[in-house]
């Protein structure tokens, strides 16, 4: 079986009980994409406490995060990026670029569930490293 690891990027603050709902919605929707493998669903601020300090910093991160590959697979650490919200901060957004150009798939799932399908990111307010930068959804 194969394995599809999917990193759940959402906002630092997010409450809990949205980050359980949605992360069990991209869990079962992927699960029913991509029913001969084991999904595998990690939230940021997870992966985060576990690999930003061995990364050394942001830019190190945001590669090891959208472009990683596992050292012994040669697989890649994530397959899929799904953000929470359309409007990200300053380090998913650089997440965000950095998987598009490594050709790994990127997404947002909205409130309702509905997932859409996102080909880059735009910067609206480079001073504000919360939510200056927006989705580009594919049409």
């Amino acid at each position: 079986m194969s394995e599809y690891n999917i990193f759940l990027a959402s906002p630092k603050g997010s409450s809990d009980s949205l980050l359980d709902e949605l992360h069990q919605t991209v869990y079962v929707k992927f699960c029913k994409a991509i029913p001969h493998a084991k999904i595998t669903v990690v939230r940021s601020k997870d992966e985060f406490e576990k690999t930003f300090k061995q990364c050394g910093g942001w830019d190190e991160w945001t590669t090891h995060i959208a472009a990683g590959v596992d050292y012994q697979f040669r697989t890649p650490l994530y397959n899929a990026i799904v953000c929470t919200t359309e409007a990200v901060g300053k380090a998913t957004a650089q997440i965000v670029q950095k998987a598009v150009e490594a050709r790994r798939m990127v997404a947002v799932i909205h409130s309702d569930g509905k997932i859409d399908r996102v080909v880059g990111v735009e910067c609206i307010d480079n001073d504000n490293w919360q939510s200056g930068w927006q989705l580009t959804k594919s049409v």
